[in-house]
C-alpha cells in the first residue's frame, strides 16, 4: 500500500514508565513467595510421583498443632468474652452507685408530648414557608418538656433518697 521507501511511523513517549527498585523487589517477592507445601513434597511432586500432599506424615504433625491452636485461641476468645460480660456489670453498677438510676419522667406524659409534636410537625407541613406560623406551638411544646423536666428535678431535690436522677433526654 505504500512505496518501498516508507517508513513505519514510531510515536516517541515523553513520559516511560519507570519502576522503581521498591516496587521491583515487591514483585519479585510476591511471586516468589512459598507455598505451605514442606520441601519432601515439592520434591516428589516434582519428580513426577503424584501423592496426596495432606496424607503425608510430615503435614500430621502441624495440622494436629494448628487444631491445638485453634482450640486454645477458642477458650481464650470465650474467657475474654466472659470477662468482659462481668467487666461491664460492674462498670454498669458503679455507674448507677455514683449517679442513680435513670427515671423515665417521659413515659408519664408520653401521649401529651407525641401529640404536641404532631401539631407542631402538621403546622410546618401546612406552612413550609412560614415557619414563624408555628413559633406558638413550637413555645407550647418546648415549655412542656421542660417543664416535666424541671419538675422532676425539683421532685428529686426535695426527696434526694428517691429512685435516681431524672434522665433529661428521655
Amino acid at each position: 500500500m505504500g512505496a518501498s521507501n516508507s517508513q513505519p511511523q514510531t510515536v516517541p513517549m515523553a513520559n516511560p514508565i519507570q519502576i522503581t527498585r521498591d516496587v521491583a523487589d515487591r514483585i519479585n517477592q510476591a511471586t516468589a513467595k512459598t507455598t505451605n507445601i514442606c520441601e519432601t513434597c515439592k520434591q516428589r511432586s516434582e519428580s513426577g510421583a503424584i501423592r496426596d500432599t495432606a496424607n503425608t506424615s510430615q503435614h500430621q504433625p502441624n495440622e494436629a498443632r494448628e487444631v491445638q491452636l485453634a482450640n486454645v485461641a477458642k477458650s481464650w476468645k470465650k474467657r475474654s468474652s466472659e470477662v468482659e460480660e462481668s467487666h461491664f456489670d460492674e462498670s454498669v453498677k458503679r455507674v448507677q452507685e455514683l449517679f442513680g438510676k435513670t427515671k423515665m419522667w417521659a413515659t408519664d406524659c408520653a401521649s401529651d408530648i407525641r401529640n404536641l409534636e404532631l401539631e407542631v410537625i402538621n403546622c410546618y407541613q401546612r406552612y413550609p414557608q412560614e415557619t414563624l406560623q408555628c413559633s406558638d406551638l413550637a413555645k407550647q411544646y418546648n415549655q412542656f418538656v421542660f417543664g416535666k423536666q424541671n419538675s422532676e428535678i425539683a421532685k428529686m431535690k426535695s426527696n434526694p433518697r428517691d429512685v435516681g436522677e431524672p434522665n433529661l433526654f428521655v
